[in-house]
């Protein structure tokens, strides 16, 4: 028996016994990791997201009672529109929960749901009625069982929830233990064994390792050529370059590189040949899929004398090789699936040499390098269509905001004027819920306005063409327009600090109002009342300083980097259902970049906000 087979059994008993315990501790390991991933996904998928939305539900029913509670005291509409408000999130929150709830807890759901709906039944006639009357206290009467039987139903599923959810972590952590067990076990089994069969075997390798760089030198220099191939950006490119290389480097008479058509391209050959007899583009359209065998078994076709030998060959593509003046031929598939991304096909003349194995090896390797490149290539190509898609979106885009904007300004200026014309005395006398209608109606179109006129800014700023024209302005003017503004839309106290004589600086009046404005909307927006928000203006030296303070409710910590975002809203302004679009604080950033300024924002949940803004006084030169 030769040496080389006695040490080929050794290394097959050690790679068997090395084998089958990583096999054990896999099989193992993999049973602890699935019940641990089943329990984690059934946790995070499932039990935590109906949690929440159970939760929501209570939430929402106890806004709605709050709000019918404060309405039937006070009779304010303020309290009535929370509780519509309430009643229209608890529809999407019941919806979430049905969408949330595992099978075994259906039924539950359902009866607490129409525990819900029966006590809106309730406050919904109760609210029509009058607040002390005996109809009143007699819905009441009804609403506080339906009301106890919702709490209780909610209450129960949270606590089976929770129950799953403490069991569900008792299994993870439990799978862990018998994870980390497992392997360390068999690991240490694994690692004994090897070093046994290892100590065995290492003399018989090391005097194996002799004669293995005969052809060292020749795959080397192909691989180096095949390297110049990577040069190239487009697929076209790197055919055509891998066909001019590997034709002179393998000493070929023809070089064919094919690959096989996609879904959205076709059929791509490039050919190279030292003379003119290879003709026009051989091979050009012949498919590669019949080399897919040899691709998964890591094999090349070829042939001494393709004339005598078609050793597989598909009928048309011999003829084509023939007619081209093939006799010895190689072709090796190269790709990542089952299927073959391409094929590069060498071709030698009568009176040329057949294939050696080294030759057959270094093809192979060069082909591999194809594949990566032509991958690179494709995917080069993608990005560049995706661009360009993206660009043409982009535009499409801002030409849609713009348009609607433009066409939306039209009938809002109309229905602005019919307001005013309304309102004027010499219409008519209004009575005071006509008056207070039409406030109503002033009041949102004046909202929907400003939001028009964001969607334009916001236009204007992603497709390059917003500008600022500065001009030398008295900035506590600025201030008190825009202070004046606020206070006109709001029954909030506004505190201005500024200086009595001018301060000036060079920046674009209007849009310096318009942050001012922005910043103070907000501030006002998220105060509640018997809050205080005050605005500030002071130089530092070189720099104009302004700052918007409130004492509102906050923006959480981990969401403050966020602000800035285009459409960003903080979770507790969605929860408190406080309207807005999310497009101010965008553009007040970029308002203030354009006057070479920054902002930054301080806040602490349920204490306020301040944001400040520095910009330089004078406009800087650039050479």
């Amino acid at each position: 028996m030769s040496r080389a087979v006695t040490v080929a059994r050794q290394l097959y008993r050690a790679f068997a016994i090395v084998i089958g315990v990583l096999l054990l501790t896999g099989s193992v390991a993999s049973a602890a990791a699935w019940r641990q991933y089943r329990s984690v996904d059934t946790l995070a998928g499932q039990v935590l997201p109906e949690r929440q939305a159970n939760s929501r539900v209570y939430l929402t029913l106890m806004e709605a009672q709050r709000g019918i509670c404060s309405y039937l005291l006070s009779g304010e509409p303020g309290f009535d529109d929370g509780y519509q408000d309430s009643k229209r999130e608890y529809e999407f929150a019941a919806a979430n929960l049905r969408r949330a709830t595992a099978p075994e807890d259906r039924a539950a759901v359902t009866a607490q749901l129409e525990r819900a709906d029966a006590w809106f039944d309730v406050a919904g006639r109760q609210r029509e009625v009058e607040p002390g009357s005996d109809e009143d206290v007699c819905f009441a009467h009804q609403g506080g069982p339906a009301f106890d039987a919702f709490l209780s139903s909610n209450a129960h599923l949270d606590r089976t929830l929770t129950h799953r959810g403490d069991a569900l972590r008792q299994q993870t952590r439990e799978a862990q233990v018998v994870a980390a067990g497992t392997l360390l076990g068999t690991a240490t089994f694994g690692i004994v064994a090897a070093m046994l069969v290892a100590v065995r075997t290492a003399r018989r390798i090391s005097r194996m390792l002799r004669d293995e760089r005969r052809h060292s030198h020749a795959q080397l220099r192909m691989r180096e050529a095949g390297q110049r191939v990577r040069d190239h950006v487009s697929v076209e490119a790197v055919l055509d370059a891998a066909a001019r290389v590997l034709g002179p480097e393998f000493r070929a008479d023809l070089a064919i590189v094919r690959l096989a058509p996609t879904d959205d391209d076709r059929q791509r050959t490039a050919s190279w040949a030292a003379d003119e007899r290879g003709g026009a583009r051989p091979l050009a359209g012949q498919p590669v899929n019949w080399l897919a065998d040899r691709l998964a078994r890591g094999d090349v076709w070829r042939t001494g004398d393709v004339r005598r030998e078609p050793n597989g060959v598909p009928q048309r593509e011999r003829i084509e090789l023939l007619a081209a003046g093939a006799v010895s031929a190689l072709t090796v598939p190269f790709g990542a699936g089952p299927q073959p991304d391409g094929a590069i096909t060498l071709v030698r003349y009568a009176g040329g040499r057949p294939w050696d194995p080294a030759e057959v090896e270094a093809a192979g390797w060069v082909a591999a390098d194809v594949a990566r490149w032509v991958h690179q290539s494709r995917l080069y190509e993608r990005e560049q269509e995706l661009d360009a898609q993206q660009r043409q979106l982009e535009r499409t885009k801002d030409d849609f905001v713009s348009t609607v904007s433009h066409e939306l300004r039209t009938p809002l200026t109309s229905i602005s004027g019919f307001v005013e014309l309304l309102a004027d005395p010499a219409t008519g006398p209004l009575s005071d819920d006509q008056r207070h209608m039409l406030e109503i109606v002033e009041r949102n179109t004046n909202r929907l306005r400003d939001m028009i006129e964001d969607l334009l800014t916001l236009s204007h700023i992603e497709n390059g063409t917003f500008r600022s024209e500065r001009e030398l302005t008295d900035v506590s003017v600025v201030v008190a327009r825009a202070v004046a503004t606020v206070r006109c839309t709001t029954d909030h106290t506004v505190h201005a600090d500024y200086p009595l004589e001018p301060l000036m600086a060079e920046v674009d009046p209007g849009q310096i109002e318009r942050v001012l404005v922005n910043l103070l909307s907000n501030a006002v927006k998220f105060t509640p009342d018997g809050g205080e928000v005050v605005v500030s203006v002071r130089e530092d030296g070189e720099e104009l300083v302004m700052s918007v303070s409130d004492t509102g409710m906050g923006i959480p910590r981990q969401e403050q980097r966020e602000l800035f975002t285009r459409f960003f809203r903080a979770s507790n302004a969605r929860t408190a259902s406080i309207p807005g679009t999310g497009l101010g604080l965008t553009i007040v950033r970029n308002i203030v970049a354009n006057h070479d300024g920054e902002v930054t924002v301080r806040s602490e949940p349920g204490e306020g906000t301040t944001v400040t803004v520095r910009l330089p006084r004078e406009r800087a030169l650039v050479s």
